[in-house]
């Protein structure tokens, strides 16, 4: 497959970062191999984008942005034999950590080019859209609605724990229905984690070591903490490894598909950004696209 470039970048991206990872590129390939920046308008069909590029010949669709952009520039590209490659430049960059890629985009980039190895992951269909890491509900997603472009841009991924930590003040457990069409659950909990990714803050901090993005199914973390101890028990549980105490942390595995709903309007969280209010369907894709990984994965 002769490469061709196509270089997506999210709306937030200076013009500064851009035009480095141009120089880059043309520093190490020249002119020999076609490429296209393309910065993300509010108003963009991406099926019809993405259409007409693939029309053009490109095959290498780069997301340069964060969880988000991937989802919307991967999205139409689905079960295709275009192959998709990370610059993470968002504020968690959750996919990033979970394939072990580069943080920094000159490193990034170079994997990008090298494409050593070719890694085919799941993906979330939901009535709210395809996703590729997490979709979850309550305090979490209360929490990344209520934090501003700004203080993200100033933060990064902290912005969210910031914004987190004033929202555990303000714990309360909702009544949430979970059917996985094999079973039905009746729980209370402050959040629920639809987990196509383990990882967290980064590859070490991880929701636990059964949770693969290439494995076909996904799983699902019920948190029913109470007070701020049964946070802090959770996260140091995350941390340090062990066991969490069922009656705060329960989990189910080895799912392929889940609806959720709740007593109350709540909003729904996919690859980091609101996507609509409960209820949900959900269920997973398994190898939905080609994503370019370094050789170590």
């Amino acid at each position: 497959m002769s490469p061709k470039y196509f270089f997506f970048f999210a709306r937030h991206i200076e013009v500064s970062v851009i035009n480095d990872i141009h120089r880059l590129f043309f520093d190490q390939v020249g002119d020999r191999i076609e490429c296209e920046f393309y910065q993300c308008q509010e108003k963009v069909d991406m099926e019809v984008l993405i259409k007409q590029k693939i029309a053009a010949g490109y095959n290498h669709f780069i997301a340069c942005g964060g969880d988000g952009t991937f989802s919307l520039l991967a999205t139409p590209l689905l079960h295709s034999d275009c192959r998709v490659g990370i610059i993470p430049l968002g504020s968690a960059n959750v996919l990033a950590h979970e394939l072990d890629l580069p943080l920094t985009y000159p490193e990034a980039l170079q994997v990008v080019l090298a494409e050593e190895n070719i890694l085919r992951i799941d993906s979330f269909k939901s009535t709210q859209g395809v996703f590729f890491t997490t979709i979850d509900v309550g305090l979490n997603s209360i929490a990344i609605k209520q934090t501003s472009r700004r203080l993200k841009k100033l933060l990064g991924v902290w912005a969210y724990w910031w914004q987190g930590i004033k929202t555990l003040f303000r714990l309360h457990p909702y009544q949430f229905t979970l059917d996985t069409g094999m079973k039905s659950y009746l729980v209370p909990a402050t959040n629920i984690v639809v987990a196509n990714t383990g990882a967290v803050l980064n590859k070490k901090l991880r929701m636990s070591t059964k949770v693969s993005i290439v494995d076909g199914t996904f799983s699902i973390f019920i948190l029913k903490s109470k007070s701020i101890w049964d946070m802090l028990h959770v996260l140091g549980s995350r941390i340090f490894h062990y066991p969490a105490n069922k009656h705060v942390l329960e989990s189910l595995h080895d799912l392929t598909q889940v609806q959720i709903s709740c007593d109350c309007v709540l909003p729904v969280q996919g690859d980091g950004d609101i996507i609509g209010n409960l209820p949900i369907s959900i269920k997973i894709i398994p190898q939905a696209i080609q994503v370019i990984v370094g050789k170590k994965n």
